[in-house]
């Protein structure tokens, strides 16, 4: 486990001193600011922590089709400015299967491993009943004073932004005080999300479908609800709150990085290559009006909205000045078919998924192989075409023409090797390309209608899983035309006579 490689870990799993400067970036959020002032309308000056309740107070999409994309957007964008402080982290995840009170096979460093315990002073405060404490209080992620003489003001009597709330609350949930540590699911309910169409999946956990009428109807529903549901569960785990305020506290992105570590997983499975295409990913909710009553919030979600607040600062509930960064722009429109929305981040239990190129390898359904097809080359020359492969992987993947598959004479293999280098970038996709030629017969030995090679099959083998792209090579040769080059020299060109040299 390398810092900075762009992965994104069980947290309990990475280096204590990798956690230090995770707990470091979140409390140094509180220390930048946003351009303005907070009298602006909306405020401005507020500090790049509390813009993170902002956003989600502006608009927290939950209850239908919009709720996974939107929530990968906001912890994408958490990740990019904890990037901002130290480019060498990534958003970890709180790994549900484990209580994070008690995890008994953490990385307590040296290479060692021993009990973890994900709060306390030392990382993300208390998991008692009440308050977070430190290091959140001392670092004003909130203000019990709030609204007193000599402290700001309380966020919650104001709405403004850039004043503190007053608490930042914890409970044990569901966990009866005192309780002996139990982790929130076990791993056979975890497994069971990926498992269509049944509709339960263990004690408490039960398909949410929220009223939406396309529950039925929607294979891809039955995964984001159950998913939904067991996101619901895990915010009143050591945090029952409010949804609306659920983003003051730093480890609502520990649980929201996990939410989004297994739609992840559910993205990149390799039998499903439509859930990494943005056309496809949503099945029929691609452009489905889902009328979604949350918690008596009602709202109509379609994946062609755009994904406020980002896009243009206005948000369900309350508008947000625009930001970039450390300056303000006017918002980067895009809707929920975006690839930075769809393209899946780096988490350590993605699956690697690959898929063909369908444009420059148009599958043959009659053979089960896609094809490379060299058209119309004429008689004597040498051209070249590419196997695509799209590749989503976190970690170097490598493709080469398998051993024994080279195609003979007239084609060839004139790039034998491609790879895919993981970090190059880290939430999207990759192309690689494995280059074939073919050299088109002598001339004379193509007619009028021309000639057809092949097809001649090869196949593409992943060094690193092992798994096969059966290709076949096609080429179609053309009669070359007979051209001719004439120089002419025209004699009534106008001489120029150049003056006589000087004495």
């Amino acid at each position: 486990m390398a810092l900075g490689d762009g992965i994104r870990r069980n947290i309990a799993q990475v280096d204590p001193a990798e956690r230090a400067l995770f707990r470091d970036a979140i409390l140094e959020l509180h220390k930048r600011y946003y351009p303005g002032t907070k009298t602006d309308s909306p405020p401005g000056g507020v500090s790049w922590w509390f813009k993170q309740d902002e956003i989600h107070q502006a608009t927290h999409v939950h209850g239908g089709p919009e709720f996974l994309p939107w929530h990968r957007e906001i912890v994408n964008r958490f990740e990019e400015l904890l990037r901002q402080i130290n480019p060498q982290l990534s958003l970890h995840y709180w790994d549900y299967k484990d209580d994070p009170r008690n995890i008994p096979n953490g990385n307590i460093g040296g290479g060692n491993v021993g009990t973890v315990h994900l709060f306390g002073a030392s990382f993300m405060g208390s998991p008692g009943v009440g308050a977070a404490g430190d290091p959140l209080l001392t670092a004003g992620f909130y203000d019990p004073d709030a609204g007193t003489a000599g402290h700001p003001p309380d966020r919650d009597a104001t709405g403004n932004s850039v004043d503190p709330p007053s608490v930042i609350t914890r409970t044990l949930g569901p966990l009866a005080a005192g309780a002996s540590p139990s982790p929130y699911i076990t791993a056979a309910q975890e497994n069971a999300l990926f498992t269509l169409p049944n509709t339960s999946f263990g004690p408490g956990l039960s398909s949410n479908d929220n009223g939406d009428p396309a529950f039925v109807a929607i294979v891809p529903n039955y995964f984001r609800t159950r998913l939904e549901d067991m996101h619901n569960l895990s915010h009143v785990y050591f945090g029952n709150v409010s949804p609306h305020d659920a983003f003051r506290d730093p480890w609502v992105f520990l649980l929201h990085s996990n939410v989004d570590r297994l739609y992840a997983k559910w993205q990149t499975d390799p039998a499903h290559p439509e859930r990494l295409d943005p056309a496809t990913v949503y099945g029929s909710e691609s452009n489905l009006d889902v009328n979604v009553n949350f918690f008596g919030l009602v709202s109509l979600q379609n994946m062609t909205h755009n994904v406020e607040p980002w896009s243009t600062g206005h948000g369900e509930f309350a508008d947000i000045r625009p930001w970039e960064s450390t300056h303000e722009n006017q918002g980067f429109p895009h809707d929920y078919h975006h690839i930075s929305v769809v393209a899946p981040p780096c988490y350590d239990t993605n699956q690697s998924s690959f898929r063909i190129d369908e444009v420059e390898n148009p599958f043959n359904a009659a053979t089960n192989r896609y094809q490379v097809f060299f058209n119309d080359v004429p008689e004597e020359e040498t051209t070249w075409r590419a196997a695509t492969i799209r590749v989503y992987a976190c970690a170097d993947t490598t493709f080469r023409v398998k051993p024994g598959t080279e195609p003979a004479a007239p084609f060839g293999i004139a790039v034998n090797q491609a790879t895919a280098v993981q970090g190059t970038h880290p939430h999207l996709f990759q192309d690689i390309r494995i280059w074939f030629q073919f050299t088109a017969g002598p001339v004379g030995s193509v007619g009028a209608s021309g000639h057809d090679d092949g097809p001649v099959n090869t196949i593409i083998i992943c060094d690193e899983t092992g798994q096969e792209f059966q290709f076949e090579l096609r080429a179609h040769s053309i009669h070359r035309e007979t051209v001719a080059v004439q120089m002419v020299l025209d004699h009534r060109a106008a001489w120029r006579t150049l003056p006589a040299p000087a004495d």
